[in-house]
């Protein structure tokens, strides 16, 4: 159920519009009277009336279907805390450090991304001294000041050192800010910090980096090196490129690079640098550089876009002397000419060759030609008497072959003799010695008898 005041409002809304619908349906509709006269003006006191007991009866409708208001604390202890719990819980689990110091310096609050980076709990540091258990001797010299100046003057400060943390020097950058009470008094320091150690190099670290790579960019081997700021000027200049311009060094540090250079060759410089500053990339052009003692070289300048922020922050500008290689373009342009030359003279010759060969085809075609009917000449006669020699060779094979034929039945003929004796005499014999077998048999039957008579 809602709260009286509401309902109530609700209620005198209704009522309202009740009294201009019922004006309108008068007025526009039944045509009785202007809309502002059946709104109040002209309205009979009778039906003033009831209009405004509709308006009485939504009231009293609304007065009971609605429940008091509850009642406003007044005492600052009754107030909930759930605005000060969903802060504390939101700090907690924040992205970045947030550190909780008194005026004395003790750790009051350490959010969760403290506990990563720090490496340590929050139940192990809160009460302690932040400058005894963060902050290294080194440090203390900056970061004291630095908090005296939030607790006391009631300054914002971001201030970038060492703290400790997980046994090690860590570079942190934080933003301090004063914590006051009601009254307006300073009760503390809140911290928001953030770990920046792999974005900081030491100045000593940052020069030795750069150290090993000093000689290549004074010498860029033959070529010059300048940077030049937003507006064009020389900030540093390697020795190679004043010894190329015959300029002393120190003279072209300030100075714009094209007004080191002949009028001539200036132009080509300032659009290279336009389009180097308005696209951000790389651009190269070629020109005629004029030295100070008025030698002139081909050179190629190239231009690379500085950034910082997003923004141009200059360019760095490398010139290269382009006469070793104009001379040798000369030289291969010469090359090239002869090449040409000597290969139109060997096209010449080819075609010279090409004619000899031609007609030495065709001389020997010719000569081919005639050794070829000769050949054939040849080889008809050759098949005649090969013909001649096979006919030959087949008549006196066939009077051998006859020979051998007649040699053939003559053999075939005593074999026959032979075989039928054979047969004759062999015939005999086998008649003989089944006469010899009959009588064996004759003679051993004799035998049994005997031997049979002789046991009875």
């Amino acid at each position: 159920m809602k709260s009286r005041p509401a309902v109530l409002a609700l209620a005198a809304t209704a009522g309202i519009i009740a009294w201009v619908i019922n004006a309108l349906v008068e007025s526009v509709v039944l045509h009785d009277g202007s809309l502002v006269g059946r709104l109040i003006l002209d309205v009979p006191p009778a039906q003033l009336a009831a209009r405004i007991a509709t308006v009485l009866l939504f009231l009293g409708l609304g007065w009971l279907l609605s429940e008091p208001a509850p009642p406003v604390a007044t005492d600052e202890e009754d107030k909930p805390r759930t605005v000060d719990l969903q802060t504390e819980h939101f700090a907690y689990d924040a992205h970045v450090m947030i550190l909780g110091l008194d005026v004395e310096g003790r750790i009051t609050f350490f959010n969760r991304r403290c506990e990563e980076v720090i490496g340590h709990s929050r139940r192990e540091v809160v009460g302690q001294s932040f400058f005894d258990a963060l902050v290294p001797p080194r440090s203390l010299p900056t970061m004291l000041p630095a908090f005296r100046s939030v607790v006391q003057g009631g300054a914002t400060v971001d201030k970038e050192a060492s703290w400790l943390a997980h046994g090690r020097e860590a570079v942190i950058a934080a933003h301090f800010s004063p914590v006051r009470d009601e009254r307006g008094d300073i009760i503390g320091a809140v911290a928001v910090a953030e770990e920046v150690t792999e974005f900081r190099l030491s100045e000593q670290d940052l020069l030795q980096s750069r150290e090993p790579f000093r000689p290549l960019t004074e010498t860029m081997m033959g070529d010059g090196l300048a940077a030049l700021d937003g507006e064009g000027r020389v900030t540093w200049a390697s020795a190679s490129l004043a010894e190329m311009l015959e300029r002393e060094r120190g003279k072209l540090t300030g100075a714009r690079l094209a007004e080191v250079m002949a009028e001539e060759e200036r132009e080509p410089l300032r659009q290279a640098l336009a389009r180097c500053a308005a696209d951000g990339e790389r651009v190269t052009v070629e020109t005629t550089i004029t030295t100070q003692s008025g030698r002139r070289f081909p050179a190629a300048i190239t231009a690379m876009a500085l950034q910082s922020d997003a923004a141009s922050a200059g360019a760095l500008v490398l010139l290269r002397d382009l006469t070793d290689i104009k001379r040798g373009e000369l030289e291969m342009a010469a090359a090239r000419e002869g090449v040409q030359a000597e290969l139109q003279r060997m096209t010449g010759q080819l075609r010279d060759v090409e004619g000899r060969v031609a007609q030495a085809g065709e001389e020997a075609r010719a000569e081919s030609a005639a050794e070829l009917a000769r050949l054939t000449g040849e080889l008809a006669a050759a098949e005649v008497r090969l013909e001649e020699a096979r006919g030959a060779a087949q008549a006196e094979a066939q009077v051998r072959i006859d020979e051998l034929q007649a040699q053939l039945a003559d053999a075939q003929a005593r074999a026959d003799g032979a075989r039928q004796a054979a047969q004759a005499e062999a015939q005999a014999r086998i008649d003989e010695l089944e006469a010899q077998l009959a009588a064996a048999d004759t003679r051993a039957e004799e035998a049994r008898e005997a031997v049979e008579a002789e046991s009875a």
